[in-house]
């Protein structure tokens, strides 16, 4: 009878354990809002990844994820800056000027998209950079007063594993004050 009562004890401890390590892992799962732009917009961080400064100087955000191999970059631009451009003239200018550094240049048809309450234009654009292939999501979101260049990436045999990360980072865009 001891026995019995000792495994069921046993049982018992066990499965309180792998509860709680189920609650951690949910909880470590959740996405972590990051905020730039001095504080005006903010985008949530998938699980695994996080806050990067090397991928590109002139980028107002910069995030990603080594393990899976996909990162992002934000460029934000004052719309008073520019002679009434659209967002699609604005897209395209900004696809230009990456169109000039890939080598093997192949872009998608647009796709309009509806993030929350705005607007943007997405481009999925193939292309290699020293005979290495990359796949871009080229994103240009339009808010009251900027147009945001979003630039997702990653090697064509991590984009699967990256494709739900990235539609999660554009879906979680938002204006906190603008």
């Amino acid at each position: 009878m001891t026995r019995l009562y000792n495994l069921l004890c046993l049982f018992f401890i066990l499965m309180g354990l792998t509860a709680c390590n189920q609650g951690m892992v949910k909880s470590q799962a959740q996405p972590i809002p990051v905020t730039f732009l001095d504080g005006m917009f903010s985008v949530s961080l998938p699980a695994g990844w996080s806050l990067m400064t090397d991928l590109n100087n002139d980028a107002d955000l910069q995030i990603g994820n080594d393990q899976k191999g996909g990162y992002c970059i934000i460029l934000s631009e004052n719309m008073m800056d520019f002679d009434n451009i659209t967002l699609q003239q604005h897209s395209d200018i900004t696809r230009s000027a990456l169109r000039e550094n890939l080598e093997n240049y192949n872009e998608s048809e647009v796709e309009h998209l509806q993030l929350g309450p705005y607007k943007a234009v997405r481009y999925k654009i193939l292309g290699s950079i020293d005979g290495i292939n990359i796949i871009y999501w080229h994103t240009t979101i339009e808010t009251r007063s900027y147009y945001h260049q979003t630039l997702l990436w990653s090697l064509p045999s991590d984009f699967p594993a990256n494709k739900s990360d990235f539609d999660a980072i554009l879906a979680s865009f938002q204006s906190i004050r603008e």
